[in-house]
């Protein structure tokens, strides 16, 4: 059970100073555009690790949830979002404000839709190419065989 939270607190880690770099180089003016592109991302990537990584490749459960809960839990953060929507209103951005809610609802909704739909596709062209292994192995077979 140790290794479990090791694993979980050391994807956070790796996640929360990942999205510490990426907002030092995007740095933050009027907008905040770096916590909107982190949280958009993350919504994307989690439903994959969820919905491919974990059920698809069969990846143990521990390591799909330091991805999802540990690494992708600390990269995105409704928090800062939070935090920031809220300085934009007491800073008279009202319009700001209701634009940034409105992108980070429906970017991130978008977002995981696509997920959705990209882990589909990885799913079929995975197993497009596990049929074309296997009737290439028959083939051979049957060419032994003669």
């Amino acid at each position: 059970m140790l290794r479990y939270y090791l694993l979980i607190g050391g994807m956070g880690f790796l996640g929360a100073v990942i999205r510490f770099a990426l907002e030092n180089v995007v740095g933050q003016s009027g907008f905040p555009v770096g916590t909107l592109a982190i949280n958009v991302t993350a919504c994307f990537v989690l439903v994959i690790v969820y919905s491919y990584v974990g059920r698809r490749l069969h990846v143990s459960l521990p390591l799909v949830r330091g991805m999802g809960v540990g690494f992708l839990g600390a990269f995105s953060t409704l928090s800062a979002f939070s935090n920031e929507t809220l300085g934009l209103w007491q800073s008279g951005g009202y319009l700001t404000a209701a634009l940034y809610v409105a992108a980070t609802s429906i970017g991130c909704f978008l977002a995981a839709l696509a997920g959705v739909y990209c882990s589909r596709g990885f799913a079929q062209l995975r197993l497009r190419r596990l049929r074309a292994k296997r009737a290439q192995a028959r083939r051979e077979g049957e060419g032994g065989a003669k």
